[in-house]
């Protein structure tokens, strides 16, 4: 009986949870949006780092930095910054900026090197 109670939950958990990127895509903007930093890292954690695009990127920068984990963040948005230089996956010029500003601070206060600028 205790197994079969495991499997029924195992089996509501896959249910749950995002099946396509697309979904993935809405599950994260959605835990961001509520600032549930750890459910957005891992959501994406699944995924081929290759794989994802400049938005998904962004998200998990804005995300390790709620993290308080700057590298991390840093190196996240270096990658969204290469494969996108304009920046457009950004609500706004401001908003880059301001997380840029977050990070390199986050950086500097743990004392790390590697938050130079992209």
């Amino acid at each position: 009986m205790k197994a079969l109670l495991l499997i029924a939950a195992a089996v509501l958990a896959l249910a749950a949870m995002p099946s396509r990127a697309g979904d993935v895509e809405e599950a994260a903007r959605v835990a961001l949006a509520q600032k549930r930093y750890a459910e957005v890292v891992a959501l994406y954690r699944g995924a081929a780092l290759t794989s994802l695009g400049a938005t998904a990127r962004y998200r998990l920068a804005i995300s390790h930095q709620g993290l308080e984990q700057s590298s991390e963040a840093w190196a996240q948005l270096r990658a969204a910054l290469s494969l996108d230089p304009s920046g457009s996956f950004a609500s706004s010029p401001a908003r880059l900026t301001a997380l840029t500003n977050a990070i390199k601070a986050g950086c500097s206060a743990k004392g790390r090197p590697g938050c130079e600028a992209p």
